[in-house]
């Protein structure tokens, strides 16, 4: 009610991106101290039944993961396991340092509960992150993945140039021994020179390339929402075909529209593949303003195909649209994170996933 009634009036009068920068700050500065962590926890973290979930190998003690995008420099990493959450995808990150677009970079939609973002990959480069990550004491059953993009920059606007870039952050973050999974994010549509990587032929010569580079932990791709389901099928066939089982275990992460994204999603566990391991979806972060397919008919699509048969957590259902959205979080109060589990717990089923059009409660668009 406080954040609600009076705090949130008050962002909404300085521009977005300043708001967002000053509670990482925050953030990071709460989570130096294991006094202040202890005190966001009391009201804030789960203490009900054990709802970890295992995919990959790696144990999540709760199913919501801050999604990349939120926290891109890898601040946060200390503060968030008190507010309830399982991990953190940190970035993107890229080769070198990225300041992104020019700002404005957030931009709130308030009307229709969304946010603009054309950020550009903004990040203070893989090595810098490395570094911050390496001298951040990591907090126990905390999960840190690493999304990885081409530096938004003409040095890495060749094909050739974008592939070398992916692959430097690849091998230092695999070097350093930083990152529990890997997310190799081919979705940048506001990059200097586009989605290089969306084509079959590009996206082949990438994860070859990364193929080679050593690596014994989980790699995801990120692929964009917006395609034409020939293209993305086409895509699809090349991450299965190319995929190391016994390394490269998961397939796909599918999470935002052309321009309208949020910044936060919730990773839906699903069950093992026959063929081509685990996979994970995050289903939402795509605002109402969004045109095309929907996000619970595209994972539905794209779990057919693969033939997956465990819903998400998060099921699209009267169950869930009657929850508050995700939206909450920012815009009411960080206690929303902890009352969803119970309605995350109710929605584990056998049976298969249905086909259902969400409602605005289940497409997650976060106003910062």
């Amino acid at each position: 009610m406080l954040y609600k009634k009076i705090l949130k009036p008050i962002l909404f009068l300085f521009d977005p991106e300043g708001v967002h920068d000053c509670f990482i700050s925050l953030g990071e500065l709460l989570g130096r101290f294991s006094i202040t962590r202890f005190l966001i926890a009391l009201p804030y973290k789960y203490r009900g039944k054990d709802i970890s979930k295992t995919v990959d190998g790696i144990r999540y003690k709760t199913p919501f993961i801050l999604a990349a995008g939120f926290d891109y420099n890898g601040r946060l990493t200390r503060i968030l396991p008190s507010l309830s959450f399982g991990g953190v995808e940190v970035g993107s990150v890229t080769a070198r340092k990225c300041e992104g677009n020019s700002k404005p970079r957030l931009v709130r939609l308030i009307k229709s509960k969304s946010i603009l973002v054309n950020k550009g990959l903004r990040n203070d480069g893989v090595d810098a992150i490395i570094k911050r990550l390496k001298t951040t004491p990591k907090q126990e059953n905390f999960i840190v993945g690493i999304s990885i993009a081409r530096t938004n920059d003409s040095q890495s606007s060749s094909l050739e140039d974008g592939i070398k870039d992916y692959c430097y952050s690849f091998r230092r973050l695999n070097e350093e021994n930083i990152g529990d999974y890997y997310t190799i994010n081919i979705s940048c549509p506001n990059a200097f020179g586009g989605e290089l990587f969306t084509a079959k032929e590009s996206l082949t010569k990438l994860l070859t390339k990364l193929k080679n580079i050593p690596c014994k932990k989980p790699v995801y791709v990120k692929l964009p929402i917006n395609m034409e389901w020939e293209k993305l099928e086409d895509l699809l066939e090349i991450i299965t075909s190319l995929m190391d089982k016994k390394r490269m275990h998961s397939l796909v992460v599918l999470s935002i529209g052309l321009v309208l994204i949020g910044m936060l999603v919730i990773l839906s566990f699903l069950s093992p593949l026959p063929a081509v391991g685990k996979a994970y979806v995050a289903a939402g972060s795509v605002s109402p303003l969004v045109t095309g397919i929907s996000v619970s008919t595209f994972i539905y699509t794209v779990n057919g195909w693969i033939a997956f048969t465990l819903p998400p957590i998060f099921t699209p259902g009267a169950k869930v649209t009657k929850s508050p959205s995700l939206t909450s979080w920012l815009t009411v109060h960080p206690m929303f994170i902890k009352t969803c589990f119970p309605i995350s717990i109710s929605q584990v089923s056998t049976e298969p996933a249905q086909m259902v059009v969400p409602s605005p409660s289940f497409i997650f668009s976060p106003k910062i």
